[in-house]
């Protein structure tokens, strides 16, 4: 048993704004998937395989920022639940944010009735 997480990865330039040349972001990605042995769950263009259990995901993440410390990593999960495990984990140079997926309904508005 466990508790699967579909998991994509990016890496941005040191501000966090623009996605770093695509044949680089790709070289950093082979040597995380080498390192941690994630063929399992990522390719080399951060794209999901499989849903997974990578459990070490932050802790993973943190020590391998510290050797790129001029990108940005960002790591996005899409739990097995149906609603409201979506999250993206941001990484730089072993330091880390996490934030949730909000969901928010509008309120009544008559106007909109068809």
């Amino acid at each position: 048993m466990g508790y699967y997480t579909s998991h994509s990865l990016k890496i941005f330039d040191s501000t966090g704004t623009n996605e770093i040349h695509p044949d680089e972001a790709e070289k950093i990605i082979k040597h995380l998937i080498e390192f941690y042995e994630l063929d399992y769950a990522l390719d080399e263009a951060g794209d999901c395989v499989n849903s997974s259990k990578w459990y070490s995901h932050t802790q993973d993440l943190r020590l391998f920022s510290k050797t790129y410390p001029d990108v940005v990593f960002v790591l996005h999960g899409e739990g097995e639940r149906t609603v409201g495990d979506i999250w993206n984990e941001y990484f730089k140079d072993g330091q880390s944010q996490r934030e949730q997926a909000k969901f928010t309904i509008d309120p009544y508005d008559q106007s909109k009735l068809i």
